[in-house]
């Protein structure tokens, strides 16, 4: 079965719908924004519906800037990334990794930093077979 195959997506944006009623039983903010970010990949990636994609990052980002989760916002900026690398929009990636970066730079917290910048280089590696 491929990863394009719609029943699988199907089932996987299934998973991310319960996460986030789960989310929302708890009362579990940065739960919720991770789940949207993750719908968004499998919405942008698996189903190139781009405009579905960008509007589960904005709730997202409003979850995530209400509750302060900057692991969120950074998974946030590399679903972008994502997203934006796919449509082709190669300097809209690098802007989202460089956010991400930031984050971790800003608050010194070291896990998102490397995040940020192992994301960076290795898109930045995978973009070579390109050029």
């Amino acid at each position: 079965m491929q990863l394009t195959d719609t029943s699988k997506s199907e089932r996987i944006m299934d998973t991310f719908h319960k996460m986030i009623h789960v989310a929302e039983t708890y009362d579990n903010l940065p739960m919720k924004v991770s789940a949207f970010n993750k719908l968004a990949r499998v919405t942008g990636l698996m189903q190139g519906q781009f405009p579905e994609a960008e509007g589960h990052l904005r709730e997202a980002e409003r979850l995530a800037m209400l509750c302060q989760d900057l692991p969120g916002l950074t998974e946030l900026h590399m679903s972008y990334c994502a997203i934006r690398t796919i449509s082709g929009d190669i300097e809209g990636a690098l802007e989202h990794q460089r956010r991400a970066i930031q984050i971790g730079n800003e608050t010194e917290a070291t896990e998102l930093r490397l995040f940020g910048m192992s994301h960076c280089a290795a898109s930045l590696t995978y973009l070579t077979h390109f050029d």
